[in-house]
């Protein structure tokens, strides 16, 4: 599961969770990466102490692939 920490809303999350920043407490279980849209210093400490990606929201590719062996969305 892939998590956009932004305080503002992000229109583009292609399948991903968003959570506004106020309302970080501690890591979200089964997250693989977290896109951060600003300066959360204390959010990017936690999850890259669990070895989880944290990158800038202008990282972020604009949708979410398809896992091995769902069907793409194309064309419909």
């Amino acid at each position: 599961m892939e998590i956009i920490y932004s305080s503002q809303p992000v229109p583009e999350k292609g399948g991903r969770k968003a959570i506004n920043p106020a309302f970080f407490t501690v890591p979200e279980e089964g997250v693989t990466t977290v896109y951060l849209n600003g300066d959360y210093r204390y959010i990017e400490a936690a999850y890259e102490e669990l070895g989880i990606p944290v990158l800038p929201l202008f990282e972020m590719p604009p949708s979410k692939p398809a896992k091995s062996g769902e069907p793409s969305k194309k064309g419909a």
